[in-house]
């Protein structure tokens, strides 16, 4: 069942509301009626969505994380899987490292509060995309071990690279990083430390 739309435009300006206020503050300072005043919405309707500023933070962290992963599940080709795993794994890479460049203002203020939450956006967006679809490659390449050990292993990895080169966007360009994600999917893939059936390495096509 869908939610009326009023209740949907609401939460949206209320996540709006502690976005644009995350970008010049702590999270600690902001107070509910600040983030009431600046959606246009009362107190009385605040509480009737949230419980408080922490559970609006949390479903402004859950939307976040839907919604980067929602955006790259557009965009990708399930078909390329089976043509191209590495490729398609780092294009996933590429999509869900551009939503977050597109949320920049708030995960890189969130990295200069040290708040652990951006991993965990990171994190989830990258695993929740990926996951399914390391199963099906599960089915060509017999994965060795339980293939959530090494969907949470790849994919662990992957979400700490990303967040790595948005702490240090000057490290590299965007294009040479999604280009070393590549070539690292390929060796895995390529290698027999997780499947059975690995993929033939760029010497051997």
């Amino acid at each position: 069942m869908k939610e009326d739309l009023r209740i949907v435009k609401s939460k949206r300006d209320l996540r709006n509301a502690m976005i644009t206020l995350l970008q010049t503050r702590t999270f600690d300072s902001i107070t509910v009626k600040e983030i009431c005043d600046l959606a246009l919405i009362n107190r009385m309707t605040f509480y009737k969505h949230y419980e408080d500023k922490y559970d609006l933070f949390n479903d402004t962290v859950r939307f976040t994380i839907e919604t980067i992963k929602n955006a790259v599940i557009s965009e990708v080709k399930p078909q390329n899987i089976y043509t191209n795993p590495a490729k398609f794994c780092s294009t996933v890479i590429s999509l869900c490292l551009d939503e977050c460049i597109a949320r920049k203002e708030l995960l890189q203020k969130l990295v200069q509060q040290d708040n652990p939450l951006v991993s965990q956006i990171i994190f989830e967006s990258v695993e929740s995309t990926l996951k399914d679809f390391l199963k099906i490659m599960d089915v060509m390449l017999k994965s060795k071990y339980p293939i959530e050990l090494v969907s949470n292993f790849i994919t662990g990895g992957a979400s700490h690279a990303i967040y790595y080169w948005l702490c240090h966007p000057n490290s590299s360009s965007k294009e040479h990083f999604v280009a070393s994600c590549e070539q690292c999917f390929t060796e895995i893939m390529s290698s027999k430390i997780f499947f059975y059936n690995p993929l033939p390495s760029p010497e051997q096509q």
